[in-house]
């Protein structure tokens, strides 16, 4: 039968395995979330680069046809800008909720190692306390082995 100590070692380490696990999906949601952020900023960037050559174009007197086949380039990238916006905007609860995994997983390990060193200390008390009476028990006898032969010569 496993000790009260062995037990609560053995909860301790699956909730450490938990956080872990934990800390791991909030990593992979913050990549997911980085590369969500990079892919935006590249389609904005593109659009930039897109509204300048229009510009730049028009300046220059530029034909319909032209005209046209950069105003639809120009609202696809707006569409494209838009669409990544989405996209970042809608990993926020799951990244929110990785966040908040881990900060429950956190505290669950947190009160288990309060738990652990309560117990320590119980037993280390408990011990501490056999260990005095143990002392008060040998020096009792100690003072009635020394006084037995005052008694007996009376």
């Amino acid at each position: 039968m496993r000790t009260r100590q062995e037990r609560l070692q053995r909860l301790l380490r699956l909730r450490e395995r938990r956080e872990k696990q934990a800390r791991h999906q909030l990593a992979l949601s913050l990549g997911e979330e980085a590369q969500r952020r990079r892919a935006l900023a590249e389609t904005e960037a593109q659009l930039g680069q897109a509204r300048v050559q229009w510009t730049s174009e028009l300046a220059g007197g530029i034909g319909p046809a032209r005209w046209s086949v950069l105003q639809a380039y120009i609202d696809h990238r707006q569409r494209s800008v838009a669409l990544g916006e989405r996209m970042v905007a809608e990993w926020q609860p799951r990244l929110a909720a990785a966040r908040e995994e881990l900060s429950a997983a956190a505290r669950e390990r947190q009160g288990m190692e309060r738990w652990r060193d309560r117990l320590v200390e119980r037993q280390r008390r408990e011990e501490d306390r056999r260990e005095r009476l143990r002392l008060d028990e040998i020096g009792l006898l100690e003072v009635l082995r020394r006084e037995a032969p005052e008694h007996g010569e009376g």
